[in-house]
């Protein structure tokens, strides 16, 4: 007998998982735009494959509806979901696809399948370059990110992963965010309430809100009043970092770690955020090629030398 559909979080997916998603959609409205009580976040269900998630600055929900044969080449129809607009995921299934065949859609969808790869090849002009550099765009090519990687860590180390876009840092935190499990909370999955201040989306009470919004860099009393939408970017992701340390996991996770904010304010929220989370005894774990964050060396406000 089948397992029962259920609603699972997109910690417990797998690839390959016969999944539906309910979300919303905001890029239409339900009534019209001249009525007072408009909506314009659209329910909407999408069922097929759990591909992963992808997305550097917006983490988004990959789901593979369709495999089309066009040309003797498979191509997919998927749907890209943000992470904050999902109501619900129903498990439907367990490893509907096998994982080697939703690595294949995966590869297609990201460009670097076979498909592509016969085509550059077969293009005159890619075929000079491959020629004058010595590319070899004729023949698969592998380019591991890491190998015989091993890493010793505690569950309140402060963890501060840096590189060149492309080094491989999202990657590794993927890899330690699987391996941590349960234990672990990523800030790019956070749970976002829309249209409210953001003053009522956290905390027990409003002294509890307060005190999160301020450790994560927004002290302004006028920001606890805006709804998420209403923040600028890098609002948006400080109050994020609030929704995080709120959390009851042991470890944070961020990725491109203050990447969104100037200097100064990245210092600031860095030695905030470890000083937080070094009181709490939890881990820290964060990347990025943004060097204003400092990461475990951050200074202290005023330039006090470093935050250890």
């Amino acid at each position: 007998m089948g397992e029962r559909p259920r609603v699972v979080s997109v910690e417990e997916l797998e690839v390959g998982d016969l999944i539906e998603v309910r979300w919303l959609d905001t890029s239409e409205a339900r009534t019209s735009l001249s009525l007072p009580d408009r909506e314009f976040d659209t329910p909407v269900r999408s069922i097929g494959v759990f591909g992963g998630l992808r997305g550097s600055r917006a983490k988004h929900n990959i789901v593979i509806k369709e495999e089309f044969a066009v040309a003797e080449a498979p191509e997919y129809h998927y749907n890209a979901i943000p992470v904050d607009m999902v109501e619900a995921i129903v498990l439907a299934r367990r490893k509907f696809w096998k994982k080697h065949d939703v690595r294949k859609a995966m590869s297609l969808l990201d460009g670097l399948g076979e498909s592509s790869q016969v085509d550059v090849s077969r293009t005159p002009r890619m075929r000079k370059l491959a020629e004058a550099f010595g590319l070899g765009v004729d023949r698969e090519q592998a380019f591991p990110v890491y190998k015989r990687f091993e890493l010793e860590l505690a569950l309140n180390d402060v963890v501060y992963i840096t590189g060149p876009s492309g080094s491989g840092k999202s990657v590794l935190l993927r890899a330690l965010r699987r391996k941590l499990g349960p234990l672990a909370a990523d800030m790019a999955e956070v749970p976002i309430q829309h249209g409210q201040p953001i003053v009522e989306t956290l905390g027990r009470d409003v002294s509890e809100a307060i005190e999160l919004l301020t450790k994560a860099g927004l002290g302004d009393a006028f920001l606890w009043l805006r709804t998420y939408e209403e923040l600028s970017d890098g609002q948006k992701y400080r109050y994020r970092l609030a929704k995080l340390m709120e959390t009851g996991a042991q470890v944070w996770i961020c990725d491109e770690f203050c990447s969104t904010l100037d200097r100064d304010t990245a210092k600031l929220v860095a030695f905030s955020v470890q000083k937080v989370a070094k009181k709490l005894g939890r881990g820290l774990i964060v990347a990025t090629s943004h060097a204003a964050a400092g990461g475990p060396e951050a200074e202290r406000p005023g330039g006090e030398g470093p935050g250890r």
